[in-house]
């Protein structure tokens, strides 16, 4: 039940289960109307996210003004649920899943909610770890380390933080300075330079200073932008 599942993850995350093996999947077919062992893990997978997202948004659910505590979970869910759904398990590998369920929900999930005073308060990382850990051993990963998953799905979540924050301060500024007419035609310039620069920079900067790497961000970001 949820509360297992709960003190399962719990468990997990505080060291007392480094390491789990899934049991071998039965190689019979189901029978007529029984699930299939791929939508039973799903109907796992969807339990532990309803259970996580619940507890996450009992701590801002007094921030949302349109929604109830009821509505959040069941909407958070759904955005989570529908990308563990479209992942191709079986031709990934372990820290791919990783990344492909923090990247599939935050297309939507950050569309949606980005402007609620909530977003940045709510802590999914959890219910993405744990969504993955079972996508994975519910897949047949074995000796996997719960917390290299944990590392990478929130590392993964907060990258992806990291960008809807710029993203809302760079078309706020750019709003304060320039007419509508013109400040989403400048925004996708200083975008579209932006990322590949930093990318660049951070692998080939080598044993650079600090305030190099970001004067040396800061020249071509601009000159990249404002090109032809």
């Amino acid at each position: 039940d949820e509360a297992n599942q709960l003190a399962h993850y719990v468990g997990l995350e505080r060291g007392i289960c480094r390491e789990w093996r899934p049991p071998a999947t039965p190689s019979v077919q189901p029978a007529r109307g029984q699930s299939t062992a791929s939508e039973k893990l799903l109907e796992r997978v969807h339990t532990i996210l309803h259970t996580s997202i619940a507890q996450a948004v009992k701590c801002v659910a007094h921030l949302e003004r349109t929604w109830s505590e009821t509505e959040m979970v069941r909407r958070l869910t759904r955005y989570s649920y529908k990308a563990a759904t479209t992942m191709e398990l079986r031709t990934l590998a372990w820290d791919q899943v990783c990344k492909q369920i923090v990247q599939l929900t935050m297309g939507s999930y950050g569309s949606a909610c980005s402007d609620a005073a909530w977003f940045f308060q709510i802590d999914m990382a959890p219910a993405f770890v744990q969504a993955a850990w079972e996508l994975l051993i519910g897949s047949g990963w074995q000796r996997l380390d719960y917390r290299q998953v944990q590392e990478a799905v929130t590392r993964e979540y907060e990258e992806h933080l990291d960008h809807v924050l710029l993203d809302k301060a760079m078309l706020e500024s750019l709003r304060a300075c320039f007419p509508d007419t013109i400040h989403s035609k400048i925004y996708q310039a200083l975008i579209k330079a932006y990322w590949p620069i930093l990318d660049d920079i951070m692998a080939n900067s080598g044993a650079m200073e600090d305030l190099q790497r970001v004067e040396l961000f800061v020249r071509r970001w601009m000159c990249d932008s404002m090109g032809p």
